[in-house]
């Protein structure tokens, strides 16, 4: 009995543990990126070097370690969610 309450209460504590966050649907997630959706649909980007296209109900954007030469003024227009950049 003793066994299985501990068996019971690790399988708990991993599973409180363990950071909640669930893959978004790949068809508006850039392929080039990876994207969450946990409290915020969160999208980041590492070492590109064109803007891809993101999904309007982006609410927080990560651009790390680019190689982008440029940005266009209208890149961003349809994130109407975004919170954080």
């Amino acid at each position: 009995m003793t066994e299985n309450l501990q068996v019971i209460t690790c399988a708990l504590f991993t599973l409180v543990t363990l950071p909640i966050e669930t893959l978004v649907d790949s068809d508006s997630c850039p392929t080039v990126c990876e994207c969450s959706e946990w409290k915020t649909y969160t999208i980041s980007c590492f070492d590109i070097d064109v803007i891809p296209t993101f999904p309007a109900s982006t609410d927080t954007l990560w651009l790390l370690e680019t190689r982008l030469k440029s940005v266009p003024g209208d890149v961003f227009s349809n994130l109407v969610n975004i919170s954080r950049m």
